[in-house]
């Protein structure tokens, strides 16, 4: 990933520079620069999910527990009013648009933080659901009595973020004599997608005359060493994250500072007035810098667009979380461009001695 960041990095630099010294169609070249762009963080992309096993956080299955249905009101919520602040500051600032891109997604910042909240709330879950299963087993074994009995028992000890959904498994088992469909709703509303394939191996183990205890015991081994391998891979995670932080402010660096130097060219040798520049380039200055920065704003929303997609890949969690890595990478972006607009006062200073050491 590295190795294609650089070197979409130096393409980036040479297309915006070469073009607009020597007046070619700088418009048509950047555009191929973004669909590579595009293509390379597409591809990253298709690498990740042939590699990564599929292990998420959440189970993904069709019926959601409410704290989810929760996050698709406030991604539609925030994401509405995210359009509408870009629309007040496109039409009545005069800032950047990748600028305006920034601070318009800070509403996103929301959903991606709720998001972050959901999954610690299913990794507390996971952590509890080994006790419990092996708390259930050693019941079932020692009374030798039902499912329902055996969890009338458990349900009184303290499982912490499994209590509601433990209490609501009993009374659905009570009530409709259902084992499988009401460990189903139980896995459901955890929203976790190891407790939803453990659970269910779980029931259907002792549904066909397993040993409770035993049961319990290799399927919790087994739980806690997934466990243990999503440790590892949200450490390789974080590194790989950060790694993408650092590409897009290398990528926003070399685009951004590509076009500061082509305009300080453009304006030392304009005001040499000689006429070896007409003769030797006599298409010198004349690319219209203003859209191909339109162009490169855009091509960085892409790109940090597939960036947040590749973190939240990564970590396994839910998509919602993506807003977050989206917004942060915007911002990073945006900073990058403002140091640039800050040093802008000394253009003059160089612009003035460039002209002085040429003459």
């Amino acid at each position: 990933y590295i190795s294609l960041a650089v070197a979409v990095s130096f393409v980036t630099s040479l297309v915006l520079l070469v073009p607009s010294l020597l007046g070619l169609p700088a418009k048509k070249l950047f555009t191929i620069v973004m669909i590579l762009v595009v293509f390379t963080d597409l591809l990253f992309i298709f690498l990740l999910r042939i590699t990564l096993p599929n292990d998420p956080l959440y189970h993904g299955e069709k019926d959601e527990p409410w704290l989810y249905s929760r996050l698709r009101i406030w991604f539609g919520a925030m994401l509405i009013l995210s359009i509408l602040l870009f629309v007040v500051l496109y039409l009545k600032t005069d800032l950047s648009l990748i600028i305006d891109f920034a601070f318009a997604s800070t509403p996103l910042l929301i959903v991606g933080q709720k998001g972050r909240a959901f999954e610690e709330y299913i990794k507390r879950e996971d952590e509890n659901f080994s006790r419990f299963l092996r708390t259930m087993g050693g019941t079932l074994a020692a009374t030798g009595s039902t499912i329902t009995n055996a969890l009338s028992s458990v349900r009184i000890h303290d499982f912490e973020m499994l209590n509601d959904h433990i209490e609501h498994l009993y009374r659905r088992l009570v009530y409709s004599k259902d084992i499988f469909k009401s460990w189903y709703w139980f896995a459901i509303e955890t929203g976790s997608f190891l407790i939803h394939k453990f659970s269910n191996v779980f029931v259907e183990t002792i549904y066909k005359g397993g040993n409770p205890k035993i049961v319990s015991q290799i399927i919790g081994d087994n739980f806690n060493t997934v466990r243990g391998l999503r440790k590892l891979r949200s450490s390789a995670a974080t590194n790989t994250i950060a790694i993408i932080f650092g590409a897009t402010f290398g990528l926003a660096l070399t685009v951004y500072l590509s076009f500061w130097i082509a305009e300080t060219l453009f304006a030392t040798f304009r005001n040499m007035q000689t006429d070896i520049v007409d003769q030797w380039l006599p298409n010198f200055g004349r690319t219209n810098t203003a859209e191909l920065i339109v162009l490169a704003d855009l091509l960085m929303f892409i790109h940090c667009l597939f960036g947040s997609v590749v973190a939240t890949y990564l970590r396994g969690g839910v998509w919602y979380t993506s807003n977050l890595y989206f917004s942060l990478l915007l911002y990073l972006t945006a900073l990058m461009l403002s140091l640039i607009h800050i040093s802008e006062p000394t253009r003059p200073l160089y612009i003035s001695y460039a002209v002085f050491c040429l003459k």
